[in-house]
């Protein structure tokens, strides 16, 4: 993954700022990453949004965006297709194990 141009950063660091703003004078951090997803923010994005916002970690951030029902489908979708890796990659393993001579590219 590539690092954040200074435009990326400069439009989170404006984010935390309004949104801090905004939360001051009582918007909520679930309307908060609502908004965010309904701007069309991505999840990486919102994770950093809200840690600097609440000021929680990293691990925190990312538990309270990816519970959220804004998130629910995307969460979702990325555990699916997690989920469907870790099995061929299971699969690879297992057919290594039984054939190590094998190269990765030949296929039962």
């Amino acid at each position: 993954m590539e690092p954040p141009t200074f435009r990326e950063k400069q439009v989170i660091d404006a984010t935390v700022t309004q949104y801090g703003q905004r939360m001051r004078e009582g918007l909520s951090q679930d309307a908060m990453i609502a908004d965010l997803h309904d701007r069309g923010f991505s999840i990486l994005d919102t994770i950093k949004v809200v840690r600097r916002v609440c000021d929680v970690s990293l691990g925190e951030a990312k538990e309270i965006v990816t519970r959220h029902a804004a998130w629910h489908v995307e969460t979702h979708r990325m555990a699916a297709f997690a989920d469907a890796m870790e099995a061929e990659l299971a699969k690879e393993v297992a057919r290594q194990a039984s054939n190590p001579d094998a190269s990765i590219y030949d296929h039962e």
